[in-house]
């Protein structure tokens, strides 16, 4: 977002927010696919990556609430907890995100986070 790289992170949080409103009201016809990005998911990675870890992982539930089972939103939503102090949620994301990869053919870097974590 040209805000955050301008440091206006106030103003990239609105519009990125505003973004995610709008997508959440949208309604999407059966045959279209799920977004590669909701937006909501964009708004927590900004928010996280500004310092704002609570208020990321608020914003990577509600965008798992609409898309459940995304790879990218366990991840997202168990490094938030985790910044934030939350160890029982982060514990709960990094499982489902373990989980979720426990047949892949590879081990992403994300999965070894974390297992060191849950071990």
């Amino acid at each position: 977002m040209l805000a955050h790289i301008r440091k206006d992170d106030e103003k990239a949080i609105e519009l990125a927010r505003q973004a995610a409103d709008l997508d959440a009201g949208m309604d999407k016809h059966p045959a279209t696919p799920a977004p590669v990005l909701p937006a909501r998911e964009l708004l927590a990675d900004l928010l996280l990556e500004i310092g704002r870890p609570a208020d990321a992982l608020k914003e990577y539930e509600t965008a798992l609430n609409a898309n459940p089972n995304r790879y990218r939103g366990f991840w997202g939503a168990a490094c938030a907890a985790e910044k934030a102090g939350d160890r029982q949620k982060a514990s709960a994301y990094y499982t489902k995100l373990v989980d979720l990869a426990a047949k892949a053919d590879t081990e992403r870097p994300e999965i070894r986070v974390a297992k060191a974590f849950l071990e």
